[in-house]
């Protein structure tokens, strides 16, 4: 796997987050197989490659899709969202890199978090308020606070808006690894036609 093939896979998942914030936002539900490969993400500490991280690259499938959907001009009216909130995500996540400490403290937390995800499950309500938290108190105070557009009823849902949260920091995630395998704010920019062949490669 090169580089660049990896890379899209990683800017796939800052995708597939934005696009399962976007559902839980305005459905109140998601895609589960795919909130599972983010979350899940989470826990990679030490993945041998960018497709480990998310449990195969299956599990980024949705995050590809949508990604050739919106740099090819195809996506819906209604998904125009899914990808201010991926430039918000990398945005924030260069934002974190600049103060001391963050990486550090989250390491820790999703480290504590993990004890949760074995006791309860990835999905359960412990576990995603454990990575909703994480979020709020070491990334989100980085930057601009990232404004989720939905239903008025699943934003003020506790669990939902914790849900959202937790896919948020799986999309810093992503986000941090896009940058580690060499990619900068103008590769989205200039190398669009070559993330999408990729994507398109993967996908086939």
């Amino acid at each position: 796997m090169s580089p660049r093939e990896e890379r899209a896979l990683a800017l796939a998942g800052v995708f597939q987050a934005a696009a399962l914030v976007h559902e839980a936002a305005w459905q109140g539900k998601t895609d589960d197989g795919a909130a599972e490969a983010s979350l899940g993400s989470l826990f990679h500490f030490d993945a041998p490659d960018t497709a480990s991280v998310f449990g195969g690259a299956r599990g980024v499938g949705l995050g590809l899709r949508t990604m050739v959907a919106h740099l090819t001009g195809r996506a819906q009216p209604g998904e125009i969202p899914v990808m201010r909130y991926t430039l918000a995500l990398m945005h924030l996540e260069r934002k974190a890199d600049a103060r001391g400490g963050v990486w550090e403290a989250l390491h820790a937390g999703l480290r504590a978090a993990e004890r949760q995800r074995d006791g309860f499950g990835l999905m359960h309500e412990n576990t995603v308020a454990a990575l909703a938290g994480l979020y709020a108190d070491h990334v989100s105070p980085a930057g601009a606070r990232i404004m989720v557009e939905g239903e008025t009823t699943h934003l003020r849902d506790a669990r939902k808006a914790a849900l959202i949260r937790a896919l948020l920091l799986a999309g810093i995630r992503a986000s941090v690894l896009w940058r580690q395998l060499g990619a900068t704010r103008w590769s989205l920019l200039f190398s669009r036609k070559r993330l999408i062949d990729d994507a398109e490669q993967w996908l086939a």
